[in-house]
C-alpha cells in the first residue's frame, strides 16, 4: 500500500495581540475626532464673526481680496478634505487590524505627520494675540480685535482640545505599532515544511 505524501497542515490563524487592537482602534478615534473638529470649526463662523470678518478685510489694502475668498470657501474646503482624511485613517485602522504591513508603515507616516499638524495648529492660536500686536494701533488693529472677539467663546478651547486628542491618539498608535507584539503580528509568517511520509 502507498500513501501520497502528505499535505502540509493549514498555517493557524494568527492572534492579533492587544497593541494592534488598540492601535487600530484608536485610529477609528481619530477618524471621528477629525469629524468633529470639521464641524466644530465650520459652525464657529457664525454671521457675527464673518461680518467682523468682513469689516477687517476692508481695513487691508486692496480689500484682502485673496484671503477673502480663502475664508469664503476655506469652510466647506476643509471640511470636504477633513472628511476624505478621516476615510484615509478609518482605512488604515481597518488594514491595520488585518496585519497589513503596508498599513502599518503609512500609518506611520500619516500619523506622524497628522499628529505634527495638529500640534502646530493648537499652537498657533496663541499666535492670534501676537499678530493683533504686531499691527499697528488704529482702524486695522480694531477691526482685529472685534474679529477676535466675535468667535464664539467655546472655539479656542475645544479646537485645542480636539487637536490635542488627535495628537495624542496619533503618538500612541505609532508607538504600539513598533511594540515587538506588535512587529511579531506583521511579521509574514514562515510555512513549516512537513516531510512526505510514505507507506507500502
Amino acid at each position: 500500500m502507498t500513501q501520497f505524501p502528505s499535505q502540509p497542515p493549514a498555517p493557524a490563524a494568527r492572534q492579533r495581540p492587544s497593541v494592534v487592537t488598540a492601535a487600530s482602534g484608536l485610529l477609528a478615534v481619530v477618524a471621528v475626532l477629525i469629524l468633529i473638529y470639521a464641524v466644530v470649526s465650520l459652525v464657529g463662523q457664525n454671521e457675527e464673526f464673518k461680518a467682523a470678518t468682513d469689516e477687517y478685510y476692508k481695513t487691508i489694502p486692496g480689500g484682502g481680496g485673496a484671503m477673502k475668498n480663502f475664508q469664503q470657501i476655506g469652510g466647506v474646503v476643509g471640511v470636504v478634505i477633513n472628511a476624505v482624511i478621516a476615510l484615509g485613517f478609518v482605512a488604515l485602522a481597518f488594514y491595520t487590524s488585518q496585519g497589513k504591513q503596508v498599513a502599518r508603515i503609512l500609518t506611520w507616516v500619516f500619523a506622524g505627520i497628522a499628529s505634527l499638524c495638529c500640534i502646530c495648529g493648537a499652537g498657533s492660536v496663541g499666535l492670534q494675540s501676537a499678530l493683533k500686536d504686531s499691527i499697528p494701533e488704529g482702524a486695522q488693529r480694531d477691526a482685529y480685535t472685534k474679529m477676535l472677539d466675535a468667535q464664539p467663546g467655546w472655539l479656542v478651547p475645544v479646537s485645542v482640545t480636539v487637536q490635542a486628542l488627535i495628537a495624542i491618539s496619533l503618538l500612541a498608535a505609532i508607538i504600539m505599532l513598533a511594540l515587538p507584539a506588535a512587529n511579531a503580528y506583521f511579521r509574514k509568517p514562515v510555512a513549516e515544511w512537513v516531510p512526505p511520509t510514505e507507506q507500502f
